[in-house]
């Protein structure tokens, strides 16, 4: 399902856009 892949990737580039965000709020699916 390409609707996977795309939500993977754009949780991906969020992370690297906002890599703040992770350590502040550390999810289990990012770790």
């Amino acid at each position: 399902i390409w609707a996977g892949g795309l939500l993977m990737a754009l949780g991906g580039l969020l992370c690297l856009a906002d890599p703040r965000y992770r350590r502040r709020k550390p999810l289990p699916e990012a770790g």
